[in-house]
């Protein structure tokens, strides 16, 4: 705020010898050789003299006519506009019953309630037509300030001092606030929230600041709405423009628990509310809004809950006709968006919520959240649930998705391509199981097709995405159930791929051979309990509920209800046993209790008994029971169990395992492959030796029968003639 003000200023007022905008001043020094011998007498006795001079009654304060002051604040703003752009005052300000008064006398104690009498004082909402003013306006500075104020805008720790010194000497100084255009109203308790000092701000409220001085200066006024000002004699605040974008780093709203919520000073806002400062007082300066709208304009989603939780209300409308909500749609503030619909939570279950929006009249009128963001087209609606639900084609006419690619983007043009061509090649995989079917035959390929079954869940993906096509001509019926189903059997598809790793493979055959033979069997066995139980309740069930219909029809003439049947049909028995199975039989069991014939209660009794120890005990939990088995044992037996099926490894006898005997090759590529060689040698000599004994036969028997005897083909020639020699 200092760099606002005009570096001449020094020179043109005398506020500014005693502490100037630079730090320094007369009582700066003073300050400084105070605190560092500790004697502040020449501080006091400038507070005697000079500074009590520049006070109205030595700081007892004057009232002023609030009339007075607007016309000062509005021939300071027309000084710096251009001739066509000043404007003036409106309204009149009537009599000043002040000048009747003589405000110098001792007797003044009962002057605010003779002005109650006579104006009315007070006529709320910022219409009061007096204000108390502790500073004369002619020895104020540039900023309409007083030397507290002086002080605080400087911030620094001696010049904060020297503020708590002033207001100690002159209590009247804390709502003493500034009176210039671009700062009217800006009190002590203001800054000390703008400099982030909860001590001061602590100090201030406990020695009277108002919690609800409001700053009406154009300097915290939007940026829009500047040019917009204007005064009326009949109020102290200032009119502006009902139309404005809230853009401005300092729009801080008036009140001083919303500059501390727009400045993020939590200790600050705590202490003011402790004060009963009230989150829920709207600004007159134009736009109504309060603490919760000023969090969303500055996006402070901690100090937004920090009001929400202290009694900031989300249903109050500013002067745009705007809530919190509305207004993170207008302004596009999507994460305050999400916050504030997080907060208006209706109701919460698990990972879901449900929100509650106020529709007036029963229907959806213009300041609606969901109208308001259709009409305004805030880009905070461009995605989410909440885009896909304006953009959709049913809140305006019902069309088909099938034909409107375009109206969602980029994301629609994508999906144009992408969606036929996918339908392409699904169809083209299909012609080839065809093919192979033909090929092959349609046994052969379901014997194949059942050796892997996640190629059956990725064979029906594709079924699944055809129709979704019939589905989408449809217009009338959705396709988003095609679609989960179809991710989870295309996700499964990827186990047959994962064959191949080394490690994973394994695992994945396991879960062929566990799906296939094991959970097909369980499940086989648990539908034909599942099916054939379910049928026999509905019998009893239908029976009991004839006989309950014949009762009542016989105790009273009127229309009978027979909606207190829970299976209605043949498909609502078997639901009904599926959730008997997981454990909620109570209201089942209840029922079927409660039936008015007894023969049919007893055989309903005895089905449910057979039901839940056959499937629930024997089928889901058998391992338990096992389990529970084991535990019920004795030590002594479940030792001797371990004896059998065990045995002792290593020294320690202690120590025994389950043994399983299994040969296990542990020679090397190379010790096997000569082990092979020799037995490929030891083979041949083999052959040889039964070669050169069928040889020997049949020449014993060419000897017998008078033939020539064969020559052998183991005996060299020349060998043979020196034997004969």
């Amino acid at each position: 705020m200092a760099a606002h003000v005009q570096p001449s200023s020094d020179k043109q007022h005398k506020l500014y010898q005693l502490v100037d905008m630079h730090g320094g001043g007369e009582l700066i020094k003073w300050m400084r050789y105070a605190r560092k011998g500790g004697d502040y007498a020449i501080v006091d006795g400038y507070f005697e003299t000079t500074i009590k001079q520049a006070m109205y009654q030595a700081g007892k304060g004057k009232l002023q006519s609030v009339a007075e002051l607007v016309k000062s604040r509005n021939k300071e703003r027309n000084e710096h506009l251009g001739a066509f752009s000043r404007k003036k005052g409106k309204g009149k300000s009537g009599p000043n019953i002040l000048d009747d008064f003589n405000q110098d006398q001792e007797n003044q104690g009962d002057l605010k309630k003779a002005l109650k009498l006579l104006d009315g004082g007070k006529g709320g909402k910022g219409d009061a037509k007096y204000r108390e003013i502790v500073w004369k306006i002619e020895e104020r500075g540039s900023m309409g300030e007083n030397l507290v104020g002086c002080c605080l805008m400087q911030g620094g720790p001696i010049h904060t001092e020297l503020a708590i010194r002033l207001l100690n000497q002159f209590p009247k100084l804390v709502n003493d606030v500034m009176l210039s255009e671009d700062y009217y109203g800006l009190s002590p308790l203001h800054q000390a929230i703008v400099n982030e000092d909860p001590s001061l701000c602590n100090y201030l409220l406990q020695h009277g600041a108002d919690v609800n001085q409001r700053c009406y200066g154009a300097f915290f006024c939007p940026d829009d709405q500047k040019g917009s000002r204007t005064d009326s004699l009949e109020h102290e605040y200032v009119e502006l423009s009902l139309k404005t974008d809230y853009g401005g780093r300092m729009y801080f709203g008036e009140y001083p628990l919303a500059f501390a919520a727009c400045t993020n000073q939590f200790d600050c806002y705590r202490l003011l509310r402790a004060k009963k400062a009230d989150p829920n007082s709207q600004d007159t300066n134009g736009n109504g809004t309060t603490c919760l709208h000023m969090t969303v304009i500055h996006e402070n989603m901690e100090m937004l809950k920090l009001v929400y939780d202290t009694g900031g209300r989300l249903q109050l409308l500013n002067k745009q006709n705007l809530t919190p909500l509305t207004l993170a749609a207008k302004l596009a503030k999507k994460k305050m968006f999400q916050q504030i619909l997080q907060l208006e939570r209706v109701v919460t279950g698990g990972n879901i919520s449900y929100t509650g929006e106020v529709v007036n009249n029963g229907s959806i009128s213009p300041i609606d959240m969901i109208s308001f963001v259709k009409m305004e087209e805030a880009p905070i609606m461009d995605s989410g649930l909440f885009g896909f639900s304006l953009h959709s084609p049913f809140y305006e006419h019902p069309r088909c998705h099938l034909w409107h690619y375009t109206v969602f983007g980029i994301q629609g043009y994508i999906r144009m391509v992408c969606e036929p061509l996918t339908i392409a090649i699904v169809l083209f995989q299909l012609a080839g199981e065809l093919w192979d079917i033909h090929s092959i035959g349609h046994v052969r390929w379901w014997q194949i097709l059942i050796t892997f079954p996640t190629k059956i869940f990725y064979k029906m993906s594709l079924l699944l995405i055809i129709g979704v096509v019939p589905i989408r001509f449809a217009c009338g019926l959705g396709d988003f159930m095609l679609f989960l189903d179809n991710m989870f059997s295309i996700s499964a598809v990827y186990l047959y791929y994962c064959r191949a790793v080394k490690f994973v493979g394994p695992f994945v055959l396991m879960i062929y051979k566990i799906i296939t033979q094991d959970l097909l069997r369980f499940f086989l066995i648990y539908f034909v309990f599942l099916f054939g139980f379910s049928q026999g309740f509905y019998i009893v069930f239908l029976s009991c509920e004839r006989a309950r219909l014949d009762r009542e029809k016989a105790q009273t003439s009127d229309p009978l209800d027979a909606t207190s049947n829970i299976i209605k049909n043949p498909f609502e028995a078997v639901i009904r046993v599926f959730i008997m199975t997981t454990g909620e039989y109570q209201t089942f069991y209840g029922d079927m209790s409660t039936c008015q014939e007894p023969t049919m209660s007893t055989i309903g009794k005895i089905l449910f008994f057979i039901y839940e120890v056959f499937s629930s005990l024997m089928q889901f939990n058998w391992a338990q029971v096992i389990l529970m088995i084991e535990l019920s044992t004795s030590p002594k037996a479940r030792l001797m169990a371990l004896l059998e099926y065990s045995r002792p490894i290593g020294t320690d006898k202690r120590k025994r395992a389950f043994v399983v005997n299994k040969k296990i090759e542990v020679d090397s590529e190379t010790e096997r492959m000569r082990k092979e060689q020799q037995a490929n040698a030891v083979r041949e000599e083999r052959k040889m030796i039964l070669k050169r004994k069928m040889k020997d036969a049949m020449n014993r028997e060419g000897r017998k029968s008078g033939m020539r005897p064969a020559t052998s083909y183991l005996i060299p020639p020349n060998t043979a003639g020196r034997k004969d020699m």
